[in-house]
């Protein structure tokens, strides 16, 4: 049901900070570990480790009724995956330019193996999705072939040696900064110490004002929020909605999947 929705998205390397690699298809993110050589665009995240889509999602002028998208998470142990606005902060080491932190975006997040959903910095703490069925762990070994393709662009961009996330000096921390602090870039931990998540979908229907996370191999609700659409007052690319994702482990990477359009 969920799939008839699907709307395909890519990475944004402008909005990019510059220790993330968008592969040249967009559809994949990696951490780097150390920042790109390149000057950042203006348009980038410079402190957090965060990007936006580069197509924009359902509004008024763009594509018609909800949106659905996937991404892989599998084998990364920090990342967030939601919706900002346009006009969300990108610039600076505080708080609330964490996705999920301001009142301009909302997120999924998964932090040392516990999952949450945030808004204007309010979090609610989730249960862990349940158990596979052996009829899912069956399925699930049937698609990591495909998985593994999938990841293979990101795979031979990565750069594995560590390298410490620098956060800037003076940086400040607001109300309830040492839950969204970045954690020290490292190695991505093996796949077993990660969580049983491994595919986030996301549904954004600013008809009904909705926006919901489901584990999307299993097609289980695991969160929603109730949104305001497209900024009011607000024309061009910052009072849009955008996909976005945060991702911290070092040779990590998420993955934009076109989910197939379900037969009517």
């Amino acid at each position: 049901m969920l799939r008839r929705y699907g709307c395909p998205l890519t990475f944004d390397s402008n909005t990019a900070h510059p220790r993330l690699l968008v592969s040249p298809d967009g559809r994949c993110v990696s951490q780097r570990g150390r920042r790109d050589a390149t000057s950042p665009q203006p348009s980038a995240f410079d402190v957090w480790p965060q990007l936006l889509s580069r197509e924009p999602l359902a509004g008024p002028g763009r594509r018609e009724g909800p949106s659905y998208w996937e991404v892989g998470v599998h084998g990364a142990q920090n990342w967030r995956v939601g919706v900002a606005r346009g006009d969300s902060p990108r610039r600076g080491a505080g708080a609330d330019v964490c996705l999920g932190a301001n009142a301009l975006s909302w997120c999924l997040a998964l932090t040392e193996g516990e999952l949450s959903a945030w808004h204007d910095n309010r979090q609610t703490l989730l249960p862990p999705p349940a158990a596979a069925t052996p009829a899912e762990d069956a399925r699930r070994a049937g698609d990591a072939a495909a998985l593994a393709v999938a990841d293979a662009g990101c795979r031979g961009t990565w750069d594995l040696r560590a390298h410490v996330w620098e956060r800037g000096a003076g940086a400040g921390k607001g109300k309830g900064a040492a839950d969204l602090s970045p954690p020290a870039a490292a190695p991505a931990p093996a796949p077993a110490a990660t969580s049983g998540l491994r595919r986030v979908g996301v549904l954004l229907d600013p008809a009904d004002a909705r926006l919901a996370f489901y584990d999307a191999e299993r097609g289980a609700e695991l969160h929603s929020f109730r949104v305001a659409g497209d900024r009011e007052g607000r024309e061009g690319p910052e009072g849009r909605m955008y996909a976005a994702a945060g991702l911290w482990d070092v040779g990590s990477c998420l993955t934009l999947y076109v989910p197939l359009r379900e037969s009517k």
